[in-house]
């Protein structure tokens, strides 16, 4: 069966899952970490993620709508993930360099992906819409995901890839800046971070599991603790070498 490797854990498809996931094939046939299956069942009514046998079940009528199963098998994630205790699923860029990383988050209409591709001669970004969380007592783990959006993805030709880092050095949280220069500082208010989360539904909340949903609250609790966090107020006028150097002065 066809295995995805996304950072810490692995998927396990009876059929090639959708494009999206093709730069996150795994060759290995043995099987090193926690793994996810998905089936695609001519029985099944809806989808459903099966806790026992950590299983995402997809009807098959699905099975030529790659932005259907891109939806259902990241639901299904999210409580896999946290049944096995592994992190989480965040609305944020990964942007990785040689000097150093950084998560950028914002809601809808923010200019995340703008600002991505701004700063796409000094960074790399596997995926500009949901990042894999993994907080532990070694730092702070982020992984690209396959998870996206399908109509922006098709129509720019830019799949997502497989792109790590194991220290984020601060998460940025963008608004739009319409008058003045960029600009960047810093933002200690953690309960207004946590409330922006919750609030703007920037971390996915399952809904299977009252359990997992604990589990959750604890990794994010962790992760807010433990990260550094700045405002950025991008001016879109404003060139990718001013708007890097601001970004390279909060590392």
């Amino acid at each position: 069966m066809p295995l995805f490797r996304i950072g810490p854990l692995l998927i396990e498809s009876d059929t090639a899952i959708s494009p999206l996931f093709a730069a996150f094939s795994s060759e290995g046939p043995s099987r090193t970490a926690p793994t996810l299956s998905v089936q695609f069942s001519p029985d099944a009514l809806s989808y459903r993620y099966e806790e026992e046998t950590a299983t995402c079940v997809i009807p098959v009528r699905h099975h030529d709508n790659p932005a259907t199963i891109n939806e259902m098998v990241k639901k299904c994630m999210v409580s896999f993930l946290l049944q096995e205790k592994i992190g989480f699923l965040f609305h944020a860029a990964l942007l990785v360099n040689d000097a150093f990383s950084f998560l950028l988050t914002g809601v809808s209409g923010s200019g995340k992906s703008t600002l991505v591709h701004k700063l796409a001669p000094f960074f790399r970004c596997g995926n500009d819409d949901l990042s894999l969380v993994q907080p532990d007592t070694a730092g702070l783990c982020v992984f690209s995901t396959p998870f996206c959006d399908w109509r922006k993805v098709t129509a720019t030709g830019t799949f997502p890839f497989p792109l790590s880092a194991q220290k984020v050095s601060f998460v940025a949280l963008l608004e739009k800046e319409w008058s003045a220069p960029s600009s960047l500082s810093l933002f200690p208010d953690k309960d207004a971070v946590w409330r922006f989360f919750i609030e703007q539904q920037q971390i996915f909340f399952p809904h299977w599991s009252l359990r997992t949903t604990r589990v959750l609250s604890e990794q994010v609790a962790y992760f807010i603790q433990k990260s550094r966090f700045v405002l950025i107020r991008h001016n879109l006028n404003d060139p990718p070498e001013k708007v890097y150097e601001l970004i390279r002065s909060a590392h």
